[in-house]
């Protein structure tokens, strides 16, 4: 018996390895003698079905990765694997042209793990506008078949629909189960955070900063040092200042939202104010009758 083993993959054939294309070459050692990617795939041979898919991708001869060998079909819609046809040099002396811009990704050609990575990523840009994943932008409606009634709590349903820059729309049913981490963590590991210590894994509040302010007219204790907002308790009479001026996010000018007491003054459409606003951006708004709340109209 001989101990050397024996490559199963062929010389002249292109083999399918999940989301992408091999040949005995470039796909590795292992998937060469047993026919299994390292990564747990099992290479199939392409067929002339697959060559028909990927022409409707528009991204160019379906080859393999070192672009060894490329898959066509004859005049007789008969499988062919011919050499692959090498990527052009620059002549000598001639710098090279800059990339070009990267192909965007059809939908057709996503998978069940693009979709959920899709929408990590897309999450992850936040508020920036026009975000994309490889030219694929995604928007959410509620899932028709979802009874919200019958639904425990954290679960959903939802259709995304992912759309590519030729306009192609694939849809996906993506079914939510939410639960909070902090029920099933441990809080070994804390931060100082805004409110006090909080957990690093989970966000909750362990320990809770305390705050030993008390408001100067019905001395109740109050949870933020800097603003009462006026409504503590009932019988309290306090009213802090209600201007929202965009000056009052730079302190050096004036005070911050509802960190100051309200004086007599009302301006209108925004209430009780302080004197400082009242003297300044606001002295051409204040009203006669300090209890008329919104003034002429």
């Amino acid at each position: 018996m001989s101990s050397n083993p024996t490559p199963v993959l062929a010389a002249d054939k292109l083999y399918e390895a999940y989301d992408r294309f091999v040949c005995k070459e470039c796909a590795g050692m292992t998937a060469e003698y047993t026919g299994v990617t390292i990564g747990g795939y099992r290479l199939t041979v392409i067929t002339s079905a697959d060559v028909v898919e990927w022409a409707g991708y528009d991204q160019g001869p379906l080859t393999c990765e070192c672009r060894r060998l490329e898959a066509v079909l004859d005049e007789r819609q008969q499988l062919q694997i011919r050499p692959g046809t090498p990527l052009p040099r620059p002549a000598d002396g001639v710098p090279p042209a800059a990339d070009p811009a990267p192909a965007s990704y059809p939908v057709t050609a996503m998978t069940l793990t693009d979709v959920v990575e899709d929408i990590r990523l897309l999450l992850d840009a936040g508020d920036a506008g026009g975000a994309d994943v490889d030219g694929i932008t995604a928007t959410a409606s509620p899932h028709p078949a979802l009874d919200p009634a019958a639904a425990i709590p954290g679960e959903s349903a939802v259709l995304v629909t992912f759309t590519d820059s030729a306009g192609r729309n694939r849809v996906a049913e993506v079914h939510i189960t939410a639960t909070w981490r902090e029920d099933g963590c441990d809080h070994s590991s804390t931060r100082a955070g805004a409110l006090g210590e909080e957990c690093t894994d989970c966000g909750m509040v362990t320990v809770p900063t305390v705050v030993d302010a008390r408001c100067p007219d019905c001395n109740s204790p109050v949870s933020d040092e800097t603003s009462y907002f006026g409504v503590h308790t009932a019988s309290c009479t306090l009213v802090m200042c209600q201007c929202e001026h965009v000056d009052h996010e730079h302190p050096a000018t004036s005070h911050p939202y509802l960190g100051v007491r309200a004086g007599t003054h009302r301006a209108q459409h925004v209430g009780l104010v302080c004197d400082e606003c009242a003297a300044g951006h606001l002295a051409g708004y204040l009203l006669d009758d300090p209890t008329d709340e919104d003034g002429p109209r």
